[in-house]
């Protein structure tokens, strides 16, 4: 775990985002293949070693936008639109009543 921790603290404090893909990354990720979606994990990881940082679908954020109840945020782009493609996008919407096929969920596993 603390090696872990080393890495993080190392890469985040570069003057690239660390959760970015790589250019070799956007080559396989874009190709021709741009705006089509890819099975989990079948892409290179990024500089920390995680994957499917970028793209697929927007990860829909369980926590409350400005202490609102309904308004909840969608984070990293879409497969959908290249020109939004990147983790720090984020966008908003009232959870009540969205439904897109381009907004997911990000599942995480504890070991």
């Amino acid at each position: 775990m603390r090696e872990n921790e080393t890495l993080y603290r190392k890469v985040s404090h570069e003057q690239k985002n660390p959760l970015q893909s790589t250019p070799k990354n956007l080559k396989i990720l874009c190709g021709a293949a741009c705006l089509s979606f890819h099975r989990a994990g079948s892409r290179l990881a990024n500089r920390l070693g995680l994957y499917d940082m970028s793209g697929n679908v927007w990860e829909w954020v369980q926590d409350p936008y400005e202490r609102s109840d309904s308004i909840r945020q969608f984070r990293g782009g879409s497969a959908y639109d290249a020109s939004l493609l990147h983790c720090a996008y984020r966008s908003l919407t009232n959870v009540t009543d969205y439904r897109n096929r381009f907004v997911g969920l990000r599942l995480a596993r504890v070991p």
